[in-house]
């Protein structure tokens, strides 16, 4: 699978930091396990994995 990025991104967009995130009940289950068996938080864990990505 290919990864496409954007082009040319917005020098002049502010980025908060925050992400509103719905997902299932059963990944949200999931991603909550396996954060606490990694020893951080879930908010952490999910950055973690948007970095691995």
């Amino acid at each position: 699978m290919t990864r496409r990025l954007p082009k040319k991104l917005n020098p002049a967009v502010c980025y908060s930091g925050n992400i509103a995130l719905r997902v299932d009940p059963g990944i949200h289950r999931k991603a909550s396990i396996l954060a606490g068996a990694s020893g951080m938080s879930i908010s952490k864990w999910i950055e973690h994995q948007i970095e691995r990505a």
